[in-house]
């Protein structure tokens, strides 16, 4: 699965007792469309928790900022 949105809030980067880095992060993607029988354009968000491990999950922590646009493939 590969999501591609906005994130919502600074990822939160947490270390184990052994020193492996975990973060967590919120993404927002939003679907829009025109009503056909109103013509009125409309909008819905869904919102989606991902979590990473490891180095990726220190980069993220560095670079990774609310707001910005972020692409998460599931491996």
């Amino acid at each position: 699965m590969i999501i591609l949105g906005r994130v919502g809030q600074d990822p939160e980067v947490r270390y184990s007792p052994s020193g492996t880095a975990f973060a967590n992060l919120t993404v927002a993607t939003s679907e829009q469309w025109r009503d056909k029988q109103t013509g009125e354009q409309k909008e819905q968000t869904e919102w989606h928790r991902i979590a990473v491990v490891g180095k990726l999950a220190e980069v993220v922590g560095q670079y990774v900022k609310k707001v910005i646009r972020f692409i998460s493939k599931e491996c």
